[in-house]
């Protein structure tokens, strides 16, 4: 029993992790996505109108990603109904990263208001420690990975027949190829 309960602690544990990743990660892509030089005059000035707004109105921000995407989870719904399961599945993964990538922007945008907010400031002050937690709970076992990583990867390029490179390495020449054909 304790070792099925340490399996779904890692789970959750990695779980949240992966999503704390997947946050960051996103939300700093759209914004390099967004310094692109026609569309700065226009994020300055949302920028400027959600730092003027009170606590609540800047929670009420959040609702701008849950209205814009609602189209597009019933497009998916669409597509599960009708099973096209592929359209479906895609409409969904694509409103999860649209949605993760525009919730992290404007909470960055608007931690400032929310942190005055007493019930808000202790919510995050939980999330945080629970990314702490999770981070000790995980380390050993990204340690054990990492130690373990380089024997596998030797076994990997030893199975590769000569002179073939990884398909990772020829999908990112081929990338660079049309890349440079394009310019």
């Amino acid at each position: 029993m304790a070792r099925l309960r340490r399996i779904f602690w890692f789970g959750l544990a990695a779980l949240f992790l992966f999503e704390a990743w997947l946050w960051e990660s996103l939300g700093a892509a759209l914004r390099r996505a967004l310094a692109w030089p026609p569309i700065q005059r226009l994020r300055a000035g949302f920028e400027h109108f959600v730092s003027h707004l009170s606590p609540l109105a800047s929670l009420a921000v959040f609702a701008i990603p849950l209205i814009l995407l609602t189209p597009i989870k019933l497009a998916a719904l669409f597509f599960l109904g009708h099973r096209q399961f592929v359209a479906g599945i895609g409409c969904l993964i694509a409103a999860k990263l649209i949605g993760f990538a525009s919730g992290a922007y404007l909470f960055d945008l608007c931690r400032p208001q929310l942190l005055k907010m007493r019930l808000f400031a202790r919510f995050y002050a939980t999330l945080t420690r629970w990314r702490t937690l999770a981070e000790h709970f995980i380390a050993p076992y990204r340690a054990a990975l990492r130690e373990k990583l380089p024997p596998l990867r030797a076994y990997l390029r030893a199975l590769r027949p000569d002179g073939k490179k990884s398909f990772v390495a020829r999908l990112r020449a081929r990338s660079r190829r049309w890349i440079a054909q394009k310019t």
